[in-house]
């Protein structure tokens, strides 16, 4: 390999995450190990090929498949490709280039003793997660429109509102300034009287009225400002035609906003995690079901039919909130939230993550409300052992549910439009 060749793969491995905190040594043991491979557009390149290395998507964009069913579309310089490109060992994975692609394949003994074994990828639904779920014909169709939502100029899946994406990138800026984050909100009158209308209600009583944005802002807090907007975002992302679907729309907004509410209150005992995030993660967690909604809704043969709805909301909204946040450029672990907050055993984690807390909170909502959720025994959820909640005496669990049960009120009151 010539010194040229060496200093390119050196730079395209300090791009890619699991790589990126590596000493120069380890990098260079892990350049000589490694080879480029350069592919042109519908170029196929099969997981049969590459047995004993992980490979990493490092320029272009493609999409995976398990024989002909697409499982997801990987895009060069995002989290997930940071992640080894067939995650799992089986030969019936295949890439298809949708452009000129990069693969960069460094021997996997390697890469298990320099970074760590990544063949367990832990941060979004295994590839062949939905090969493991049964669908019916009319089920498979929905997926193939999902996905060409994604990849259609001419029609796509709901944008992000420009509030919500500036708000995002406001929010994660190290310079952060409140006038700033005050002037976005300005363009959206509905989110700025919103937040407004909670840094004077009574969730905040004693504290002085505040009379600007920025005030507002400072008053409660980036992370609750985010959730907010996503809030107000939820609730107008889409305005559902048929009667089924609309009665859907405003179940998922209900339930969503309780949830955040919910996942807030149980993180406030919690002292690792920030309350205000779980809120926001609690509020995506079932996003996925507006995708499906959008399509059922122009399809005669379901959106007046709640017994497939059910299944296909069942099977594949995880799966679609993944891509959903991803596509919208939402951090990793909130993607986590969207694609496994339904897993009731998920345990794949030693440290406990957002999504474990929204599990939870679904698990506590019969108990809220009094309603039998046909969910597991919380007891019996490792999400509930992994947050340390069953260390507290029942009668101490019931004081923090009856904490919770205010807590949450107010907050969903606070959010609901």
């Amino acid at each position: 390999m010539s010194q040229e060749s060496a200093d390119h793969l050196l730079q395209l491995l300090r791009s890619l995450t699991p790589f990126s905190t590596l000493d120069d040594a380890a990098l260079y043991e892990a350049v000589e190990s490694s080879h480029l491979i350069k592919l042109d557009r519908n170029s196929e390149f099969h997981a049969s090929e590459v047995h004993d290395a992980h490979c990493f998507l490092v320029s272009g964009e493609l999409d995976l498949y398990e024989h002909e069913r697409f499982l997801q579309k990987i895009v060069a310089n995002t989290p997930r490709a940071s992640e080894p490109l067939f995650r799992l060992s089986t030969e019936a994975l295949r890439a298809v280039c949708r452009g000129r692609c990069q693969i960069v394949c460094i021997q996997r003994t390697l890469v298990d003793r320099v970074v760590g074994g990544l063949g367990h990828a832990e941060s979004s639904v295994p590839p062949s997660a939905l090969t493991q779920i049964e669908l019916t014909e009319h089920e498979n169709l929905l997926l193939s429109q999902i996905h060409q939502r994604f990849d259609s100029d001419k029609v796509k899946l709901p944008s992000l509102p420009d509030v919500a994406v500036q708000i995002n990138k406001v929010i994660n800026d190290p310079d952060i300034n409140l006038r700033r984050i005050a002037g976005v909100l300005q363009t959206d009158p509905v989110i700025a009287v919103r937040l407004m209308q909670m840094a004077n209600s009574a969730f905040y009583g004693g504290l002085q009225p505040v009379g600007t944005l920025p005030e507002a802002v400072s008053r409660v807090g980036l992370q609750r400002t985010q959730a907010v907007v996503m809030s107000v975002v939820l609730n107008n992302l889409y305005s559902p035609r048929s009667p089924l679907c609309k009665q859907y729309m405003h179940a998922l907004y209900e339930h969503s906003i309780f949830i955040g509410a919910l996942s807030q209150a149980i993180c406030r005992r919690l002292k690792r995690f920030n309350a205000d995030r779980a809120l926001l993660a609690g509020l995506l967690h079932d996003i996925g079901i507006v995708p499906i909604l959008i399509l059922v809704d122009n399809d005669d043969a379901m959106r007046s039919n709640p017994v497939l709805l059910n299944e296909a909301i069942s099977k594949l909204h995880g799966f679609v909130g993944g891509l959903l946040l991803q596509h919208w450029g939402f951090d990793q672990d909130l993607i986590v939230v969207a694609e496994e907050a339904d897993d009731w055993m998920r345990d794949n984690k030693e440290e406990p993550d957002y999504c474990d807390v929204v599990l939870v909170a679904q698990l506590h909502t019969g108990l809220l409300r009094g309603a039998h959720s046909g969910h597991p025994q919380i007891h019996s959820v490792p999400a509930y052992t992994r947050l340390g909640l069953d260390r507290f005496k029942p009668e101490t669990g019931v004081h923090i549910l009856n904490e919770a049960r205010q807590s949450v009120n107010s907050t969903v009151q606070l959010l609901r439009a």
